[in-house]
């Protein structure tokens, strides 16, 4: 004889608590549970994917002891929608004393970020399982997992959207950077297609530039490309200028030589 039967279902997800009241159908059988879940732990080795499920069953109004088969699942949906995971194992058998028991849950890799929801079936004797609806949500303890064991470079492919320069800090080593992109004082680079705005610096080094981008000299001037000369000499016998190694940026220069005369009378 199977009896319609309420049963009260608490669950909390540290730090917070959510409380609902749960209806079930099955043998007559009043179930009460506390639970919370709790990350499996470790210092020693990188956190799984396993949480652990703490509950008080009672029966009847009175704390249960005996032995208790569960059957967790994971959905996406608080009702209907698509089951994404058994558990493993699938069934559970665990001792109940003074109706404190615990669950080892492991769904794998499926907390992406999306709602996920626990439904939990129960039984204390043969027979079919108690389905106990609504189903739990739960809530950050898994995702924290997942967030607590991210170490080292995380793959490209697993990072979609936008990031705003605003939330990027610190120094990116150039070899960090692909081989594509071109930075400040970079040597040896090969330029090709259509440069678009303003090429600044010492360009002395361009070649094959078309003529409409190469700016002419003034008129009745030269450009004289940058590079090492050698400053003074030792032709007069004299040690007042001695011969130095000097480097100059481009520059330009007149074509014509001016006199003494021609310089002191536009300057003097």
């Amino acid at each position: 004889m199977k009896n319609k039967l309420i049963a009260s279902f608490v669950a909390a997800a540290r730090p917070s608590a959510a409380f609902l009241n749960a209806k079930v159908s099955g043998p007559l059988l009043a179930l009460a549970f506390l639970s919370t879940f709790n990350p499996h732990l470790s210092t020693a080795h990188a956190q799984g994917t396993g949480v652990t499920y703490q509950g008080r069953l009672n029966s009847g109004g009175v704390p249960y002891s005996g032995t208790a088969e569960f059957q967790p699942t994971l959905w996406n949906a608080l009702s209907s929608g698509a089951q994404l995971a058994a558990n493993n194992p699938a069934q559970l058998v665990v001792a109940v004393t003074n109706g404190l028991f615990v669950l080892p849950l492991d769904f794998g890799a499926n907390f992406p970020g999306a709602d996920r929801w626990l439904q939990l079936e129960v039984r204390t004797v043969l027979g079919p399982f108690t389905a106990l609806t609504p189903r739990q949500k739960i809530t950050a303890t898994p995702y924290a997992i997942t967030a607590g064991g991210v170490t080292g470079g995380v793959a490209a492919s697993q990072v979609t959207g936008l990031l705003p320069v605003s939330q990027v800090s610190g120094t990116l080593p150039l070899a960090q950077l692909p081989a594509t992109v071109v930075t400040n004082g970079a040597s040896g680079v090969t330029l090709s297609g259509t440069l678009s705005g303003t090429l600044s610096g010492n360009g002395a080094g361009l070649t094959n530039l078309p003529a409409s981008v190469v700016t002419a000299p003034p008129p009745g001037m030269v450009l004289i490309p940058a590079g090492a000369f050698t400053l003074g000499d030792t032709l007069d016998g004299l040690s007042d200028a001695l011969p130095t190694n000097v480097t100059v940026s481009a520059f330009y220069m007149d074509v014509n030589l001016v006199s003494w005369s021609q310089w002191k009378s536009v300057y003097y």
